[in-house]
This record gives C-alpha cells, sequence and structure tokens, in this order.
C-alpha cells in the first residue's frame, strides 16, 4: 500500500473540493496540517483493514458536508433515530451542517446500531480577527 501517494491524492482533493477546507489553508495555521495529515493516514489504514474484510465493510455518508452548496443537493433533515448531535452544534437547529464520523456498514447494515454523529449548525463556523485597540 503506497500510503503517502494516496494520502497526497487525498488531501489535493480535499483541497480542490471543499472551501471549507482551503479556509483552514488560507489561514496560515500549520498545525491544523499536521494534525490533518495524521488524520488522513491512519483514515487510509483503517479503510485498508475494512476492505479486508469478509464481506467487506463500508461506511456512510460517503459525503462529509450536507449543507448546500450550489450543486442541487439539499441540506438533510436531523433525524435522533439515526444521528446524534456532538459538541459545537446548534441544538435549535434542524438540519446537519456535516457528519462528523460515518457509520460502519456490513452489507449495506449498520454494525451494532451506531448512530451517524453530526454537527447540526445553519453556517461553518468561521473565526472573526479582533484588531488590536490603541
Amino acid at each position: 500500500l503506497k500510503i503517502n501517494q494516496l494520502k497526497k491524492a487525498v488531501l489535493e482533493k480535499a483541497l480542490n473540493d471543499n472551501i471549507e477546507f482551503k479556509a483552514i489553508r488560507d489561514s496560515g495555521n500549520e498545525e491544523v496540517f499536521t494534525y490533518y495529515d495524521e488524520y488522513v493516514t491512519q483514515c487510509i489504514e483503517v479503510c485498508w483493514v475494512m476492505i479486508l474484510q469478509e464481506p467487506v465493510l463500508s461506511m456512510r455518508p460517503l459525503k462529509w458536508t450536507h449543507s448546500n452548496n450550489g450543486d442541487g443537493s439539499q441540506r438533510r433533515r436531523y433525524n435522533d433515530d439515526q444521528m446524534k448531535r456532538v459538541l459545537g452544534s446548534d441544538r435549535k437547529c434542524s438540519y446537519v451542517l456535516y457528519y462528523v464520523w460515518p457509520n460502519l456498514m456490513r452489507n449495506e447494515s449498520v454494525l451494532k446500531n451506531q448512530k451517524m454523529e453530526v454537527i447540526t449548525k445553519d453556517e461553518m463556523y468561521t473565526p472573526i480577527k479582533i484588531r488590536n485597540k490603541k
């Protein structure tokens, strides 16, 4: 398994496809990229083990965001039976902004009654720079 080549492809795809990821890159915070690099490496290793199983394990959902990005996709309504809100969610919001962690599946069935961990919010967090007052 050529982890470095695959990791490079994943990082390039993230930069090309996700406006949020570009914003993180443009913020200049190198520490975030160090953690993201390690995260991608671990994800690749987990996925490799998943495809070696019989039957193969899969994940759902495959797309982490559910916001309407002009591509015709509609935001998904929060469902307490299938989802679990995590820290950072707006408890009053009824729609999924993004999925924190997917479900593991075998033969299209969720393993062990898992719930998708989601953030419910109207928009992505954007840090505000505060100017020094003189």
